[in-house]
C-alpha cells in the first residue's frame, strides 16, 4: 500500500510508468467465465494480500479514496464500510446504489476497469428485486480444486445467485457450511471467502454438514445462469432496449403478452408495463420463468435474441401463483358469531379465516356488532387503566404527604411498583396532579391534555382530597393563570 502522493510504479509488461494506486490490484479469479469471483471475495482477498482487516481498510483507506472521487451518487446518503458485510454482503453483489458505489471506490483504489462484472450490475436497468443470497453458500467440490491448484479457495458470484441451489459443474447442492471444529483464538483468525472464521480451517474442511446431488432442473437452470454470469459484459453494453424488443417479438410468435404472462404465472400488467415505458424493470425471477417456459436461452434473450437453450427445453417456472380458495361465507357468519360472545376482534377472525376485511365486511350486521363490541371493550379498559392510575397516584400523595416529602416525579417512582415512563398514562396523571396541589409551576403535558376534559377533572378531584386531608392544608397557588375567583381569595 502506497501513501506517497503521485508515486508511481513500473509495469514489467509495457515498460512504462504507471500511477501507483492505494491499494495493489488484485485480478479477480475466473474473470470473464461463468466462474468469475464475487466482489465480496475480492475484497476479502485484497485485505488479505495487504495483511490488513477488513475494518482497517474500510477505516482507514477506502474513505480518502472516496473523498478523492467527490460526490458520486447523490440520492445514496452512506458511505463505503457501512454494513459491508451484512447479508455476507449482499449489497455488495446487488443491482442498487451501494454495489455501485462500492465498485467506483474499489476501482479507484486499485486501478482495476473489471470489478462490475463481479457484481449484477449489468442488470439494474432491466431487471430488479433480491436476486442475492444473504448467505455465503460454497461447492464443496469446486473448493477443493480451487486449494489444490491454487491453495485458497474462492467465492464466486454464481453461488451468491438465489436462483441457483446447486454447481452446475459436480451436480451438487450449494451449502451454506456449519462448523464442527474447535473455537480459533481471535487473534488467529482471518475473514476470507473459503475460510471458515470460527475454527479457521481453509476449504471449511471443518464442516458438519455434507452437500446433497441436485436434480435436473436444478442443474439446468444453474447452467443457464452460469452462461447469464460470463455474458454480463455484453448484456451491459447492449442495454435493456434488445430486450423488450426481444419480448415483442416472443410475444407475436408464441401468442399475445395475455398468454405469454399466463404460462410465466405472472400478472399482464407487469409484462405490459415493461414493454410500454422505457424505465420500468421486471423483476428477475419473471425474466428467469419467461426464459424457462419458453424453453430459451436467458443470456441471449438479455441480448436481444431469442435462441433455444442449450440444456434441455421448456419447463414449468419456479415461481407459483398463489390461488385462492372460494370462501365460504357460513362459516364468515359463524365466525362473527362467535367472536362476539369470545371477545374477538375482526382483525383476529380474519387472521383465523385467512380472508381480507372486505370479506368480513359484506355481513354488515354482524361485522358492524362485532366492530362496536370491540370499540367499546378497548375504551372499558382504557378507563379502567386510567383510574387505576390516578387511585395508584393519590395513594402516593397521601403517603408522601404524611411523610413530609413533596410528589414529585422521583419520590412518586419509588414509592409505587410501577414502571413510571415519560410517554406512559402515570407520567401524565403526575404532571397534572403537581398542577392540581401547586407543588410547582408545571405546564399542562401534552400526554396530560390528551386525556380529556372527563379525566382532567377527576385528577383535580383526586387532588381535592388530598388537600383535604390535612386539616392545615395550603392553599392552591395556581402561578401565573390566577382565575377571577381564585385572585379574589388571595390575601392582600
Amino acid at each position: 500500500m502506497l501513501d506517497v502522493p503521485g508515486a508511481s510504479v513500473r509495469d514489467p509488461r509495457s515498460k512504462f510508468l504507471l500511477p501507483a494506486t492505494v491499494l495493489c490490484g488484485l485480478t479477480p479469479r475466473g474473470e470473464g467465465t461463468g466462474d468469475v469471483e464475487s466482489l465480496f471475495s475480492h475484497f476479502q482477498a485484497t485485505c488479505f494480500a495487504h495483511s490488513l482487516a477488513p475494518r482497517q481498510i474500510i477505516s482507514h483507506v477506502l474513505p480518502r479514496v472516496e473523498d478523492d472521487l467527490g460526490p458520486m451518487i447523490p440520492y445514496c446518503n452512506y458511505k463505503v464500510g457501512w454494513g459491508w458485510d451484512t447479508g455476507a454482503g449482499m449489497n455488495m453483489l446487488c443491482t442498487r446504489a451501494y454495489a455501485e458505489r462500492w465498485v467506483r471506490v474499489m476501482e479507484a483504489a486499485t486501478g482495476l476497469q473489471c470489478l462490475t462484472g463481479t457484481t449484477m450490475l449489468a442488470l439494474k436497468s432491466i431487471c430488479m428485486g433480491n436476486m442475492i443470497s444473504a448467505h455465503d453458500r460454497i461447492c464443496t467440490e469446486c473448493t477443493e480444486e480451487d486449494i489444490s491448484k491454487s491453495g485458497m479457495p474462492y467465492g464466486r458470484l454464481l453461488w451468491r445467485l438465489s436462483a441457483v441451489t446447486c454447481c452446475p459443474i459436480h451436480r451438487k447442492r450449494l451449502i451454506t457450511p456449519k462448523c464442527g471444529g474447535s473455537l480459533l483464538n481471535a487473534y488467529k483468525r482471518v475473514r476470507l471467502s473459503g475460510v471458515c472464521t470460527r475454527c479457521g480451517s481453509i476449504g471449511f474442511r471443518c464442516r458438519s454438514n455434507q452437500a446433497e446431488g441436485a436434480t435436473d432442473d436444478e442443474v439446468v437452470r444453474a447452467q443457464r445462469l452460469r452462461r447469464l454470469i460470463a455474458s454480463l459484459p455484453a448484456i451491459q453494453a447492449a442495454g435493456p432496449q434488445p430486450v423488450r424488443e426481444a419480448l415483442r417479438e416472443l410475444c407475436k410468435e408464441r401468442g399475445a403478452a395475455t398468454s405469454l404472462a399466463f404460462r410465466a404465472g405472472i400478472f399482464k400488467s407487469v409484462l405490459s408495463g415493461f414493454l410500454r415505458s422505457t424505465e420500468a424493470k421486471i423483476g428477475f425471477d419473471q425474466l428467469l420463468d419467461i426464459c424457462a417456459v419458453e424453453g430459451i436461452d436467458v443470456s441471449e434473450f438479455l441480448q436481444g435474441r431469442i435462441s433455444p437453450a442449450l440444456e434441455g427445453g421448456a419447463c414449468q417456472p419456479t415461481r407459483v401463483r398463489r390461488k385462492k380458495p372460494p370462501v365460504d361465507h357460513e362459516a364468515v357468519r359463524a365466525a362473527l358469531a362467535e367472536a362476539l360472545n369470545a371477545g374477538h376482534s375482526v382483525t383476529d377472525v380474519a387472521k383465523r379465516l385467512r380472508v381480507d376485511i372486505g370479506t368480513l365486511a359484506k355481513h354488515r350486521d354482524l361485522y358492524g356488532l362485532v366492530r362496536e363490541a370491540t370499540i367499546n371493550r378497548r375504551a372499558a379498559a382504557e378507563e379502567a387503566r386510567h383510574l387505576y392510575a390516578i387511585k395508584r397516584l393519590e395513594e402516593a400523595a397521601l403517603r408522601l404527604k404524611k411523610d413530609g416529602k413533596a410528589l414529585t416525579y422521583r419520590n412518586a417512582y419509588r414509592f409505587d411498583s410501577d414502571v413510571y415512563r415519560p410517554n406512559s398514562v402515570t407520567f401524565a396523571v403526575v404532571c397534572e396532579m403537581q398542577r392540581a396541589l401547586g407543588v410547582r409551576p408545571v405546564r399542562a403535558a401534552g400526554s396530560a391534555v390528551a386525556l380529556g376534559p372527563r379525566y382532567i377533572q377527576r385528577i383535580r378531584d383526586a387532588a381535592w382530597r388530598v388537600r383535604q386531608s390535612d386539616k392545615h392544608h395550603q392553599l392552591h397557588l395556581p402561578f401565573g393563570e390566577v382565575e377571577a375567583e381564585g385572585a379574589a381569595n388571595l390575601p392582600p
